[in-house]
């Protein structure tokens, strides 16, 4: 039945009854959540945790595993508000992308692809704000410098996210039903729409940040700290531990042919980080004028910058980052190298490290070597087994 009404009126109605950038921007907002929380409950699964690099491209980690392991309720107030983030900027890029005069004119498939981009621009752009907004905020004890590394394997992260899950809002705003070029609903519903979007991830950016300080004082009183992280009152000093000593208490016992604390020299790589992880590689380099082998994993000690003994826990394997898991022979020729990993969880509060005492095994001779790195008393070191270094590796 004929009502009367021109097709540039059912398209403009239509338009104010779907209003597809707001549906879009949840719809994201919404998959970055449970594709988030789907990886990391993926990747920490005891049955699952080896075939976490193939979990990540196919469910890239949204934010840090640190994140979802925080105390409540921050361990899900901040995914969600980072969520809620992304899809705020994603609103506003679809708006305005949207909003174009060409949009109107444009193929299904253009349109799709031009969205596609923007949840990719909008992801990678959460990742910046909230972890660089972090690190201005709230440094924590290790400085400016270790925060920020997390910004690049973070974006880096999210942006594959919305390289292979943007598809879900972009054909929701690119497959909707175009309205006719210059239609006056259209103009004033994207700028609308858009400063709307922008106003609240403008807000929602400023919240992000201005909660960091308070996370991190919920953490410090759950790890039985003072919410400021001073002592409550003045006490009298404890002594401190002494030094490593210079040869493990448990000492193995060596096989024929093994390399020696007197034919090796121990050396450390710098320190890699990707999501939240840390590692560095032990170099061992034999400096006789024959071969030795090395088998096993190396034997390591931890001190503060005065010398005394850091208690962090150890544990044998592969990690995150990679390694040998099961100890195997390897002979190393003279003037060639071995390897091992060790490798630990960032954000740790606990007392810093500043000196490896390294052996080629327990009841070798311990050599001290300072490093520049995050590791901290309460963090795990996960020791990988010898190995022949790998093409590339230091």
């Amino acid at each position: 039945m004929d009502t009367g009404e021109s097709i540039a009126d059912r398209s403009e109605r239509a338009a104010r009854v779907r209003p597809v950038v707001p549906i879009a921007a949840v719809a994201g907002a919404v998959v970055w959540l449970l594709v988030g929380l789907a990886g990391a409950g993926l990747s920490w699964s005891a049955g699952t945790s080896r075939y976490s690099s193939v979990i990540d491209l196919v469910l890239p980690p949204t934010a840090p595993p640190v994140v979802w392991a925080q105390v409540a309720p921050w361990n899900v107030v901040q995914p969600v508000l980072v969520a809620v983030l992304f899809g705020a900027l994603l609103g506003l890029g679809l708006a305005l992308v949207a909003g174009r005069p060409g949009w109107a004119t444009s193929s299904r498939l253009l349109r799709i692809g031009a969205a596609w981009l923007v949840a990719v621009f909008a992801a990678d752009l959460t990742a910046l704000l909230w972890t660089v907004g972090t690190a201005v905020v709230d440094p924590g004890p290790n400085g400016y410098m270790w925060v920020l590394r997390d910004a690049i394997p973070t974006a880096v992260a999210t942006g594959w996210f919305g390289t292979v899950w943007g598809w879900v809002p972009a054909v929701i705003v690119g497959g909707a039903p175009r309205l006719p070029a210059g239609s006056t609903s259209r103009t004033r519903a994207g700028r609308r729409t858009a400063a709307v979007a922008g106003a609240t991830a403008l807000v929602l950016a400023v919240v992000l940040i201005a909660v960091q300080p308070t996370i991190a004082r919920d953490a410090r009183v759950a790890a039985g700290g003072t919410p400021d992280g001073l002592p409550t009152e003045t006490v009298t000093p404890t002594p401190r531990p002494a030094a490593p000593a210079p040869v493990a208490a448990d000492p193995v016992t060596p096989g024929a042919g093994w390399c020696s604390a007197e034919d090796v020299q121990l050396s450390l790589s710098g320190v890699d980080g990707a999501l939240g992880h840390r590692a560095m590689s032990v170099v061992l380099v034999n400096r006789s004028s024959s071969a030795c082998i090395v088998d096993g994993f190396p034997d390591v000690a931890f001190a503060a910058d005065d010398g005394a003994t850091v208690a962090v826990p150890l544990e044998h394997g592969a990690s995150y980052m990679g390694g040998a898991a099961t100890p195997a022979p390897v002979t190393v020729a003279p003037g060639a190298t071995a390897v091992a990993a060790l490798a630990w969880g960032a954000g740790g509060t606990g007392e810093a490290v500043s000196t490896f005492w390294l052996a080629p095994y327990a009841g070798a001779s311990r050599t001290p070597l300072t490093a520049d790195t995050d590791l901290a008393a309460d963090a795990t070191v996960t020791v990988s087994a010898w190995a022949a270094p790998t093409t590339g590796s230091d």
